[in-house]
């Protein structure tokens, strides 16, 4: 009995200790940070701790030194590796698979990335290289040189397994290269190329993955200023890299662009999400009809196929036409598709329009068929809400303010219009945070109160069917700053002042 009371008083011992942990973070010495360079490490869908990267420490002409920082889920520092490094090497993404860390570098004097992966306690598991091409190495260099941060749909975690990179590939067209870096150095990893004789544009971006099955999205054009756009899912064994499939979603009636995925954790199937579009019309710049869910199995075969027409199942809940706009309030474009415990799908969307302006009307006027106007407005949040079968049940907005983005000339439908102006970053969404356990979820997007006269980190929280709803300031002197998701219940912002060289985290409560 002695012995199960010291047992419970230590376990009680820990859970307070743990909670009363200052949940705060300082590093001086920063002399560089880029807020891209910070990510979370997660098991499933739990936050348990960060990893860090940037630059310390004074640098001579020929190196630069940069510090790999480990933290728990509260903030407390858990290992760290210092790299060395040349003036020309850049940091581009750090991803974190359940297991381990892959940091993706590139050299541009070298013309090389360089592929690095860590264990949890900073210590180096291997490395590989490899030549950039050339179209690829111009692209990036842009990048840095405008100090843009590249996005990063091309770099991904399959957890439990590695990571894939999707690189560009200068061939008789563009093409494109898939390459999975297992997790450790005794299995092998595996290439996946674009056929390099292809008479069409090809280009892959990330759709989901699995343990077993990796997807990517493949569209293709006979040339650059081509409408005639043709999309494909692909699918490869995650863990050979065998082709399983390539299949178009299309059918006699019926084309079809697939923009997100969930695998059923008891099945392996996989739910492909996106809009469809008359037979007649090309996904480049005809008009969405609607929203489907498509299901398919390991081997590609169509399992299930379910249409949400704008006309006839949307507009029993909004004022929508048959283009898929909002009366007044514009498209929308879905940043997340979630599944729940009791099997109910919610899809975050937001709200995007067109302003008229006179540099895109006179672009009309000379005959740039389907270009956009070059402003957009960014307006409310929007969340569908499906049941098991991928009927629709209801719509809730989130109003929030309308910010303008400049985007310049661009062609196409307006769905596909609203997947490239997210990777600009043009829209407000930030990430969710899906709490398994309480089945509820939670939206954050920042929005500017113009009452309080400041930039807010804002939360909206799924709770037994209905929406609470909370403010964070962001109201701050530093240079940079981000929003990462943490523990349940927390966010964490991190802060990077330039002048001091500090970096500075702290873990807000999420009220709901």
């Amino acid at each position: 009995m002695n012995n199960l009371k010291q047992l419970l008083l230590l376990v009680l011992f820990i859970v307070v200790s743990g909670n009363l942990i200052a949940q705060d973070l300082t590093l001086d010495g920063i002399r560089q940070a880029k807020m891209k360079n910070m990510n979370v490490i997660k098991d499933g869908e739990d936050v348990t701790g960060y990893f860090m990267f940037y630059e310390v420490d004074k640098r001579d002409r020929k190196t630069k030194n940069y510090l790999l920082q480990f933290l728990d889920q509260n903030l407390n520092k858990i290992a760290s590796k210092r790299i060395t490094g040349t003036p020309y090497l850049n940091l581009l993404d750090g991803q974190y698979n359940g297991e381990t860390i892959m940091l993706k570098f590139v050299d541009l004097k070298e013309k090389l990335f360089i592929f690095k992966q860590y264990d949890k306690n900073a210590e180096l598991i291997y490395t590989k290289k490899r030549e950039v091409d050339k179209m690829e190495l111009r692209y990036v260099a842009s990048m840095i040189q405008k100090s843009t941060e590249p996005p990063t749909i091309n770099f991904l975690p399959i957890d439990d397994l590695g990571f894939v990179n999707i690189a560009m590939k200068d061939n008789k067209k563009t093409g494109y290269q898939i390459e999975f870096f297992p997790k450790t150095k005794e299995v092998k990893g595996w290439k996946y190329n674009s056929s390099p004789t292809s008479k069409e544009l090809e280009i892959a971006t990330h759709l989901g993955s699995s343990e077993d099955v990796y997807l990517a999205n493949i569209m293709k054009l006979p040339g650059m200023m081509k409408k005639d756009l043709k999309t494909y899912v692909l699918g490869i064994d995650a863990k050979t890299g065998d082709k399983l499939y390539e299949i178009s979603l299309s059918d006699e009636e019926h084309n079809i662009f697939a923009f997100h995925s969930f695998f059923d954790k008891n099945t392996n199937n996989a739910t492909l999400f996106g809009y469809y579009y008359d037979i007649a019309d090309k996904a480049m710049s005809g008009k969405s009809k609607g929203l489907c869910a498509i299901t398919v199995n390991k081997s590609g075969e169509t399992l299930s196929k379910k249409f949400i027409s704008w006309t006839e199942d949307v507009a029993k809940h909004l004022d929508v036409n048959k283009k898929g706009k909002i009366k007044g309030e514009g498209y929308v474009y879905f940043h997340k598709l979630i599944q729940t415990d009791d099997g109910k799908i919610y899809a975050v969307g937001e709200q995007f329009k067109q302003n008229a302006n006179a540099a895109g009307i006179a672009a009309m006027a000379l005959g740039a068929e389907g270009a956009s106007l070059t402003k957009f407005v960014i307006q409310d949040l929007v969340i569908f809400e499906f049941n098991p079968e991928f009927e629709l049940e209801n719509t809730t907005f989130i109003e929030k303010g309308k910010n303008q983005f400049k985007a310049g000339l661009v062609m196409g439908s307006m769905q596909l219009i609203g997947y490239y102006l997210n990777s600009l970053g043009a829209f407000d969404y930030m990430f969710m945070q899906q709490e398994i356990e309480e089945n509820l979820f939670t939206v954050l997007y920042t929005d500017y109160d113009r009452e309080e006269k400041e930039w807010q980190v804002k939360t909206v929280t799924q709770v037994d069917g209905a929406y609470e709803s909370d403010d964070i300031s962001l109201e701050s002197k530093a240079k940079y700053q981000t929003v990462l998701p943490a523990k349940d219940g927390y966010i964490l912002i991190i802060e990077y002042f330039k002048k001091e060289k500090q970096l500075k985290g702290r873990l807000e409560k999420i009220d709901y």
